[in-house]
């Protein structure tokens, strides 16, 4: 009698054991693909056309002034914890904007061009 018991105590704890890993795979699945959503939504909400943030600063740690482009106007305003202030508009020839080329070289190229120049040292 006692081995029938101990047989399905372990059948038992196996079929637990089973549930349990199903259990946990089901919810790490719904969290990814529900991050996965998410990212997507906010990334979708981040492309608006006619308001552009184009250069944050921060000038304490609750403290910043932006640069915000809205249509064709470009403004400066200060951003505190609790308070968003218009600051003054600026002209475009006073915004110093990046380059519009970036390099956009693959890491390849990249390691490729350090190994070359590591090896010419030698």
């Amino acid at each position: 009698m006692t081995k029938t018991l101990n047989t399905s105590s372990s059948i038992g704890s196996f079929v637990d054991l089973i549930t349990i890993s199903i259990v946990f795979i089901f919810i790490l699945l719904l969290a990814f693909f529900f991050t996965r959503w998410l990212g997507k939504t906010q990334a979708n909400l981040g492309k608006n056309k006619n308001i552009q943030v184009l250069e944050i600063y921060r000038i304490s740690q609750t403290k910043l002034i932006e640069i915000v482009k809205i249509g064709n106007k470009y403004i400066a305003v200060g951003v505190s914890k609790d308070n968003m202030e218009f600051l003054c508009e600026l002209d475009k020839d006073d915004i110093v904007f990046p380059a519009e080329t970036m390099n956009t070289s693959s890491f390849q190229d990249i390691f490729y061009k350090l190994k070359n120049n590591a090896e010419k040292e030698k």
